[in-house]
């Protein structure tokens, strides 16, 4: 079932994400709500073909430029040079096929990849700012507020499992 779009190791990723995240649904809803954000995250998000828009392989390569490079410099002519199209015919058909300009997707993928970072470990805010291609925390705070509606320490405070020790200890 390896999907052209992802990489076999995505595709087994997915799945294990998935049904962690049925299990866990009727018992800890924390735990299945960051299982199912995560998986999201992984997910590209093109609009289905239309005519204009850019070929599936455009996409895929596309796909894999960015998530390579999202910690440092993305510029609409390098991701233009990628699909092999001129800057306006990129613009043109990457809002075609994903519905939003190429630099504002950019920044979408940059607050995925900060939500997934943000979940994943206790790296400082700084940090993840740093590792999604953004100048500082106060650059990731304005994206993250703008793109998900709070700021990073909130989204943080609000979907991150309980460590699997801690709720025990505390009902002790």
């Amino acid at each position: 079932m390896t999907s052209q779009l992802f990489p076999g190791h995505e595709c087994d990723e997915l799945r294990h994400l998935l049904s962690t995240a049925s299990a866990a649904l009727a018992t800890d809803q924390a735990t299945a709500r960051a299982c199912i954000v995560r998986a999201r995250a992984l997910l590209p998000m093109p609009k289905t073909e239309t005519r204009g828009g850019l070929a599936p392989w455009q996409v895929r390569r596309l796909g894999v430029h960015i998530q390579a490079n999202l910690g440092g410099r993305l510029s609409l002519a390098e991701l233009a040079d990628v699909a092999g199209l001129s800057a306006s015919h990129f613009s043109r058909a990457f809002r075609q096929t994903f519905g939003q300009a190429p630099m504002r997707y950019v920044s979408g993928q940059r607050v995925q990849r900060a939500k997934e970072l943000i979940l994943d470990s206790q790296t400082n805010l700084a940090d993840v700012a740093l590792a999604c291609g953004l100048c500082d925390q106060a650059h990731l705070s304005r994206l993250f507020r703008r793109v998900v509606g709070a700021s990073p320490s909130f989204w943080r405070r609000q979907f991150r499992a309980e460590p699997a020790g801690r709720s025990s200890a505390i009902a002790a």
